[in-house]
């Protein structure tokens, strides 16, 4: 029998982990992008102090368990609300794709991040990936941009380094 389940990542799942990051980038035209290592995904992941979490889709059979899919999250904190939480990645392999385990993954962040008190779950997507949006909308989400008209900003590390020596 073929099974599909959602549960918590574990330190042992780093490895399939970065292999599907690698995937997302690949799609999203951005593979040369991907610097992480699977050291860095186990010490930020599951070390002392955690900065993400995350939920994986395993597709079990009677030969072999697979990772098939995953969104990786983490808290943070909006000045308006309070608690928030915002899903970094949510990614389902090509072959595994609608077959709902896109939505059982965002609804394991949902339960998560609300038995934690956040008041809200954010999300980025690239303007080209229509499937994505339509996907997010279909669940409730708002788009922001078109709403209210926020654009994302970021400081890579040559920035944030002039400006923390000075």
């Amino acid at each position: 029998m073929e099974e599909t389940i959602i549960r918590e990542a574990k330190e042992d799942d780093c490895e399939a982990v970065l292999k599907l990051i690698q995937d997302l980038a690949k799609f999203e035209k951005m593979d040369k992008c991907v610097k992480l290592t699977e050291e860095a995904l186990k010490a930020d992941g599951f070390g002392e102090r955690k900065f993400f979490h995350a939920f994986v889709a395993e597709h079990r059979t009677p030969n072999s368990n697979r990772i098939v899919g995953f969104a990786l999250y983490f808290y943070l904190y909006s000045t308006w609300e309070g608690r928030a939480a915002q899903i970094e990645d949510l990614f389902v392999s090509e072959k595994f794709r609608s077959k709902g385990i896109g939505t059982r993954l965002f609804k394991a962040v949902s339960k998560k991040v609300r038995q934690e008190g956040c008041c809200r779950l954010d999300l980025h997507c690239l303007n080209w990936n229509t499937p994505s949006i339509g996907f997010y909308k279909h669940l409730g989400a708002t788009d922001l941009t078109e709403r209210e008209g926020w654009h994302l900003f970021r400081f890579k590390e040559a920035t944030l380094d002039k400006h923390s020596n000075q």
